[in-house]
């Protein structure tokens, strides 16, 4: 009885003291009474992690990496790092960091179907960029074996839509299929040729260094076996 009456004067004056500020109370709650939400998660090792599907389909706890190259040399143009699982808000970051990593704006991109958004087909269009961006989840195999042209979808159809039809025009399906020769060699090669296979710092901050500075490794790889001084790359205009 004497602690529930210490507890109960002490809240009266947290809430003198609050209405004496202009602010609402707000009695706290017991801590027996605390629950954590049924879904809430946190790794006491690296809270800034979160629990991911790997391309295995088995879970993982760690970041997600991008990485935008260039089509014909397969240098690193950006590299962003999130601890979100789905691909789809990091066009616009990864575009940005092209434009200020170049000083130029990419004439097209070719991203696969977890960038897909009408959202971000309109973003690369403001900016004048042409796009190729699968709004379906489709196989290798199938993109290659898909030969029929479906109807020319009509004015009012859809950019999910359109963006299938402009997908299986020959010409399109011919420079999409670069995606597999520049961006899916590049991730092998830091995975398996250099075994980057987890990150063995924590916290979001050293995580995000450590992938800036392994696609800056990738990137002098590449010009010191393509026979291509460092001055020489970047004194041209």
């Amino acid at each position: 009885e004497e602690a529930r009456a210490r507890a109960e004067a002490k809240q009266q004056e947290r809430r003198r003291e609050a209405e004496g500020h202009g602010k609402m109370y707000r009695p706290r709650k017991d801590p027996q009474d605390a629950q954590p939400k049924a879904r809430a998660q946190r790794n006491f090792t690296d809270p800034q992690s979160r629990i991911m599907v790997s391309s295995d389909k088995a879970f993982i706890q760690g970041y997600n990496a991008q990485a935008a190259m260039d089509a014909e040399s397969q240098v690193v143009v950006a590299c962003e790092l999130t601890n979100e699982a789905g691909d789809v808000r990091q066009m616009a970051p990864l575009v940005d960091g092209v434009e200020r990593v170049t000083g130029r704006r990419p004439g097209e991109v070719l991203a696969d179907a977890g960038y897909w958004s009408e959202k971000n087909v309109q973003f690369l269009d403001q900016r004048g960029i042409a796009c190729l961006i699968p709004p379906d989840k489709v196989r290798h195999r199938q993109w290659r074996e898909a030969n029929a042209l479906p109807p020319r979808p009509s004015p009012e159809a859809s950019l999910r839509d359109k963006m299938r039809y402009a997908l299986r025009l020959p010409a399109n399906r011919e420079r999409y299929r670069m995606r597999e020769q520049t961006v899916e060699p590049v991730f092998g090669q830091i995975k398996e040729g250099r075994g980057l296979r987890q990150f063995l710092l924590r916290g979001m901050a050293k995580v995000r260094a450590l992938w800036r500075l392994d696609c800056a490794v990738h990137n002098l790889l590449k010009l010191w076996r393509a026979g291509v001084s460092w001055e020489a790359r970047w004194a041209t205009p």
